[in-house]
């Protein structure tokens, strides 16, 4: 009997499918150090980070730079508490913040759907991802699949900020 009880538990309390963890404050990222080879590291799903290469920067001498850069300063001084609040929240990392949403959105989908009176079950229909039942479903190897493609491309994304920030000296 006491068997069933804590068995009973478990199940309880493992359905639970709130993510407390989302509203905790995380301090600033402030690196120590820096990869400056990161922009050469082979990328995973691009071929060539370099091959990205954006609109080269105005010259710091260029009036225009000196221009946009006080426009900067400008709406750094005017900013509302919803604008500082949304830099503290980001200021603990890109990575840190994007795998917080992919957990909470594993989740959310990790639901099996209900069957229908016929005793079908719906099918997930990809052009409305927002109708029931929620696509994509977020089973196991699905949900191990969003995580790959998400740290694949946060990497392949530092790998390209690095070679831009190379190329453009900045």
């Amino acid at each position: 009997m006491r068997f069933r009880i804590i068995l009973l538990f478990i199940v309880l309390v493992s359905c639970n499918k709130d993510m407390l963890e989302t509203n905790l404050q995380y301090p600033a990222l402030n690196p120590t150090r820096s990869d400056a080879d990161a922009g050469t590291w082979k990328t995973l799903l691009t071929f060539n980070a370099a091959a990205y290469s954006p609109v080269p920067p105005l010259s710091t001498t260029d009036p225009v730079f000196k221009q946009q850069l006080d426009e900067i300063v400008t709406l750094q001084s005017s900013m509302s508490k919803a604008d500082e609040d949304n830099l503290r929240y980001w200021s603990a990392g890109g990575v840190l913040r994007w795998n917080e949403l992919i957990r909470e959105l594993v989740a959310k989908y990790n639901l099996p759907p209900v069957n229908n009176p016929d005793g079908t079950y719906p099918i997930p229909v990809a052009t409305n991802p927002f109708a029931y039942p929620y696509f994509p479903f977020a089973n196991p190897p699905y949900a191990a699949r969003a995580y790959a493609y998400l740290s694949a491309a946060q990497y392949d994304a530092l790998v390209t900020a690095y070679a831009m920030k190379a190329q453009a000296n900045r």
